[in-house]
């Protein structure tokens, strides 16, 4: 029989919770395929991201992010270039000690994977970059392009979920990739490495400007581009600090502050209604937007508003 979910489960706290992100409103729980032309800098931002997770500070210069133990496979640079940028990134601070790198595209990645969260068991990031270097041409007998990328990718993606951790995977941009439909259609292997993962960011950056775009679509995250800028002096890509305070509120925590927005001192029985989510669940959710400087309390008890600090604009 089964392993079966019903009601009684699916109505419960456990399944209530909201999109849980590694780094607020870029990065997910999961699988997420970066993609980019090469010498567009994915790399530098896949290392920033592991930096800013590692200290426990601001990814891409603004959005604050949960410290924990990050592993990164470079697949490509060698550690004294990773070094170099880190220190560059870090303005001259010590090299991060929950931040661990590897060379070694090992037989049994995903195992030592494993090994590693069992010894560092706060991990909460893994780069592997490149992921080509993991899955070298070899024979795949009968097996098509998806099938065989499906199988080397798809366990990654069942254990990034199992353990609660993000497993960035850094790709290249196919070369008709100016010809795609949209960004994701850009990313090479196309349809195998989208089909697997569960977030798509690509990186868009025409030639040297100092200029991009990151593209960024999800299972479960709302589609959203995001303007960023190369800091030469850091080594760094930096997003402007109101869209980076708007790219860290999860689309849960948007919704209630867009109908704050237009509904002052609405009470919270009314907003866990329009939400559709359970009182548990949205008191849960206020009491973290309130911690977090984006609402106060309103005129009566169980009543917010926005908070007057906050300058956010919400695209319709």
């Amino acid at each position: 029989m089964f392993d079966l979910i019903g009601a009684e489960q699916f109505n419960s706290e456990e399944y209530a919770r909201d999109v849980v992100y590694i780094v607020p409103g870029l990065i997910t729980e999961g699988l997420v395929v970066l993609s980019a032309k090469p010498k567009a800098g994915k790399s530098f931002l896949a290392l920033n991201l592991a930096v800013a997770i590692a200290e426990g500070g601001k990814a891409l210069g603004g959005i604050q992010v949960e410290q924990g133990t990050v592993l990164y496979m470079a697949l490509e640079d060698g550690p004294q270039r990773i070094r170099r940028r880190a220190n560059t990134m870090m303005l001259g601070k010590p090299f991060p000690e929950k931040l661990w790198v590897t060379r070694e595209p090992t037989k049994d990645p995903l195992r030592n994977i494993a090994e590693f969260i069992e010894v560092f068991p706060d991990t909460r990031l893994i780069v592997i970059d490149v992921a080509k270097k993991l899955f070298p041409n070899k024979s795949r007998g009968n097996k098509d392009e998806y099938d065989a990328v499906y199988d080397d990718l798809g366990p990654f993606q069942q254990f990034a979920i199992d353990n609660h951790i993000a497993i960035i995977a850094v790709m290249h941009n196919r070369k008709s990739g100016s010809d795609a439909d949209s960004p994701q259609d850009a990313v090479h292997g196309t349809v195998a490495n989208t089909g697997v993962a569960d977030e798509i960011i690509t990186l868009d950056r025409k030639g040297h400007s100092v200029d991009a775009e990151l593209s960024i679509t999800g299972r479960d995250i709302e589609s959203v581009d995001r303007k960023i800028t190369w800091d030469r002096d850091t080594l760094s890509w930096v997003m402007a600090p109101n869209d980076a305070i708007q790219a860290s509120m999860t689309p849960e925590r948007r919704q209630v502050y867009e109908l704050l927005l237009e509904n002052p001192n609405m009470h919270r029985t009314m907003l866990a209604e329009r939400c559709n989510v359970s009182q548990g669940t949205m008191d849960k959710r206020l009491a973290d937007m309130k911690r977090d400087g984006y609402i106060v309390s309103g005129v009566s008890k169980g009543c917010y508003v926005v908070a007057r600090s906050s300058e956010l604009e919400f695209a319709a």
